[in-house]
């Protein structure tokens, strides 16, 4: 059977995702392993898989390689970008590629770094190189506005045609504004110009591999591209050529391990469970958590578990024996468990609702959050709410979602249809599509 690398950012949405895929072409036969910053050791370690160990990549179009220049000539822009470029080179990609000798790489799509060191290695060596998508990175245009966007087509002013096509000028500009702003600062050693001399250094094409009208920062590949995200809650979008849905990928245990939290969420006593994650890059306000108590402190047969890490959590007031409150807890059971989600809008957790037919409501705080809310609220399987709401304002919306009959049975369809074999199988054969 084939052998084949799978190279990630460490983000741990994608890593979850990507090792949930690698299990499953374990399973078919295949030899799997990983290229992955440090931070992803111990959940490839528990997965089984062997580690090849990278530096974290850079990810923001506002970054840079090397510090602050003090020249600013057209000779020095050349020069830093080539200085740039091996800083990058030495990232242990191509260590990782040499030592692998894969007939596949499947690159995280983030991961400018590896998508090119993989094509500049696989040059004439007969190596495949696909992208991975944790994200709904179809093509943007009218009716599928960028996953930045709260818009939802054909709801209110700004799901017009009118408001839409404003939307992706404001969003195009933007992309230009940002990078303007980071070539004055750093003067050819942010992101674009960097790997793009990297690509240069390597004799890869780019023009003959990307796109720059896509969402992705600075641009995106035209390689062919698994994504790893359910179909059916995509914008009603035609995908890019060679992009192929297999669905959601779930990671079902983790090498942390915890005790399920005590508190009457996980008992037998009767009542709705509310279940709340907001990820751990940012942190919801206080002043929200505290209107989600309040909320729930009001309907005496409401259960509430919460998962954030927010430093001032013990600064809350006490709270009702239905209302837990955690660290970290492992979500999946959680969601088995619970009647509603509240969630950051995260990709990851979107995934997890599916899987288990839990209704959703979105409050975005990062990165796709908007676009993911957006598409929870076209397909009817919840709402989209804001972490200014008061009590009531969110008790209300906790009390729709329930009573929506209609957005729990297509959830319920979803689950059927993206149950974890099915979707192994769709994994296994998309792969092995991409090796033959």
């Amino acid at each position: 059977m084939a052998c084949i690398l799978v190279t990630c950012t460490g983000l741990y949405s994608n890593l979850a995702s990507s090792i949930a895929l690698a299990r499953a072409l374990r399973e078919a036969g295949h030899d799997v392993a990983f290229a992955a910053p440090e931070s992803a050791g111990a959940e490839i370690a528990y997965a089984g898989f062997h580690h090849h160990e990278i530096e974290a990549p850079q990810l923001s179009i506002r970054g840079t390689y090397l510090p602050r220049p003090k020249k600013r000539s057209k000779e020095q822009r050349a020069a830093r970008a080539q200085a740039a470029a091996e800083v990058i080179a030495a990232d242990g990609v191509s260590a990782a590629l040499e030592a692998a000798a894969p007939d596949l790489v499947l690159a995280d799509c983030e991961h400018h770094s590896a998508v090119i060191q993989a094509l500049g290695l696989g040059l004439g060596r007969g190596m495949r190189v696909a992208t991975l998508s944790f994200m709904y990175f179809t093509p943007i245009g009218p009716g599928a506005p960028p996953l930045t966007h709260a818009t939802v087509p054909g709801h209110g002013l700004s799901g017009s045609g009118v408001g839409q096509r404003l939307g992706l000028a404001r969003f195009r500009l933007g992309k230009r504004v940002s990078a303007f702003g980071a070539s004055r600062k750093d003067w050819g050693a942010e992101l674009a110009p960097t790997h793009r001399q990297l690509a240069k250094g390597l004799g890869v094409d780019l023009a003959a591999h990307t796109r720059t009208d896509g969402f992705q920062s600075p641009w995106s590949y035209t390689l062919p591209q698994l994504l790893l995200v359910a179909a059916e809650m995509d914008m009603p979008v035609q995908p890019a050529r060679g992009q192929r849905f297999v669905g959601p990928m779930i990671l079902r245990d983790r090498a942390r391990q915890a005790d399920l939290p005590k508190g009457s969420y996980f008992s037998e006593a009767p009542g709705r469970r509310i279940f709340a994650g907001f990820g751990s890059i940012l942190h919801p306000p206080l002043r929200f958590l505290r209107s989600l108590a309040e909320a729930v402190e009001a309907n005496p047969d409401w259960h509430l578990l919460v998962a954030t890490s927010h430093p001032e959590i013990a600064s809350l007031p006490a709270l009702s024996d239905r209302i837990t409150m955690t660290d970290w807890v492992s979500q999946l059971p959680a969601l088995e468990r619970a009647d509603c989600a509240l969630f950051h809008g995260g990709a990851g957790t979107l995934n997890e609702c599916l899987r288990t037919a839990t209704p959703m409501i979105v409050y975005p705080n990062a990165l796709d959050g908007k676009g993911n809310g957006a598409r929870v609220v076209f397909h009817g399987l919840g709402e989209v709410g804001t972490m200014k709401e008061d009590a009531a304002a969110i008790g209300g919306r906790i009390g729709r979602v329930f009573d929506d009959h209609s957005a729990l049975g297509r959830l319920q369809a979803l689950a059927q249809a993206h149950s974890e074999a099915a979707t192994s199988a769709r994994a296994v054969q998309a792969v092995e599509v991409l090796l033959n």
